[in-house]
C-alpha cells in the first residue's frame, strides 16, 4: 500500500489499465450504463441510459497531429498532474487515452478546445 500511495498519477493509470487487462475487468462506465434500470413503467431504457451518461463526461485523446506533437505533449503535461515531460510524451503516443473523467459538459468542452488547439483529436464520452 505504501508503494502504491507514492505512485504518480500516470503510474497509477498504467497500473489500473494493467490490472483491468490482466483480470479482464470491464470499464466502470460501461458497467454502470448497462446496469441502469428504467425509472418508471413508461420510461424508455435508451433514454434513461443516455441521461445517466450525460451527467458526467470524459475527455479522450484519440489521435494527434504529428506536426503539433510537441505542443500537445506540453499541454498534456500541464493538464495531467504528476506527469513529467517523458511521461507526457508516452501518454500522447499511447492514445487513445482518457485524459480526465467525471467532468461537467462545460469543463469537458473547454478541455476539448484546448487540446484541439494544441493538435489533439479529442472525443467526449
Amino acid at each position: 500500500m505504501e508503494q502504491i500511495s507514492q505512485l504518480k498519477f500516470y503510474e497509477v493509470t498504467l497500473l489500473n489499465e494493467a490490472l483491468k487487462r490482466e483480470l479482464k475487468i470491464p470499464d466502470v462506465q460501461t458497467m454502470v450504463a448497462a446496469n441502469v434500470s428504467p425509472a418508471g413503467g413508461g420510461a424508455d431504457p435508451d433514454e434513461t441510459t443516455a441521461t445517466a451518461v450525460k451527467s458526467s463526461y470524459s475527455v479522450k485523446l484519440t489521435k494527434f497531429d504529428e506536426s503539433k506533437k510537441i505542443s500537445l505533449i506540453k499541454e498534456i503535461k500541464k493538464l495531467v498532474e504528476g506527469l513529467n515531460l517523458v511521461e507526457a510524451k508516452r501518454f500522447v503516443e499511447e492514445c487513445p487515452r482518457v485524459i480526465r473523467s467525471n467532468m461537467t459538459k462545460e469543463e469537458a468542452e473547454t478541455l476539448q478546445k484546448q487540446l484541439e488547439a494544441a493538435g489533439g483529436i479529442v472525443e467526449l464520452e
